[in-house]
């Protein structure tokens, strides 16, 4: 699973990067709790599937990681090292950067898909991503992702990023199909292939 691996990298990278590059205001204006301690068992879906969504942090407005008119983005990664290289965590304030690389390498990529989203919130206030569906379609899954925050703040965007960890054990989908949804409630599907 190459694109599980890709993930990966993408969350060490962006956590990283900015281990050292957060003062105390910056810890400060972390995403919303995604309501999960690292001990919390996953979430698991009507149909017993199992996941984890692990907010990473956010991009200012000065960074727009999407492309034009794109309401979110997703990578899926073959391994840690893959995600590393091409996450694009220069611009991103990291919520704790420790809980991100914990997050990694806790991946079990030989029954776990990792996959990175981002999305966009339409002001400045903290936003989070969360997952509100999950389903195995035979050979594929389907996961609709959603920017949830507070109304408040000035109307410069923020772009939160969260990881999100799919258990799949011996039977690996051939493809990720997700629904983004941006705080306007834009919604966009992107697919990417996972064997």
């Amino acid at each position: 699973m190459d694109r599980r691996s890709t993930l990966v990298g993408t969350a060490i990278a962006l956590t990283t990067p900015m281990a050292g590059c957060l003062s105390e205001d910056d810890a400060g204006e972390s995403a919303p709790d995604d309501g999960t301690e690292d001990d919390d068992p996953p979430e698991t879906t009507d149909d017993g599937l199992e996941y984890d969504v692990h907010q990473v942090g956010f991009f200012r407005a000065t960074h727009d990681p999407l492309e034009d008119d794109a309401v979110g983005s997703l990578e899926v990664f073959e391994s840690a090292a893959d995600a590393h290289d091409r996450a694009p965590l220069e611009e991103i304030d990291a919520t704790d950067p420790s809980a991100t690389e914990e997050f990694v390498t806790e991946t079990d990529f030989e029954r776990e898909l990792l996959c990175s989203v981002v999305t966009e919130w339409p002001n400045t206030s903290d936003a989070a991503i969360e997952v509100d569906a999950l389903e195995r379609r035979d050979d594929r899954l389907a996961v609709t992702a959603r920017a949830t925050g507070e109304e408040v703040g000035d109307d410069a965007p923020s772009f939160p990023i969260a990881l999100v960890r799919i258990t799949v054990e011996d039977d690996p989908p051939a493809e990720l199909e997700m629904t983004i949804v941006d705080g306007r409630e834009n919604e966009e599907t992107l697919r990417a292939d996972v064997s």
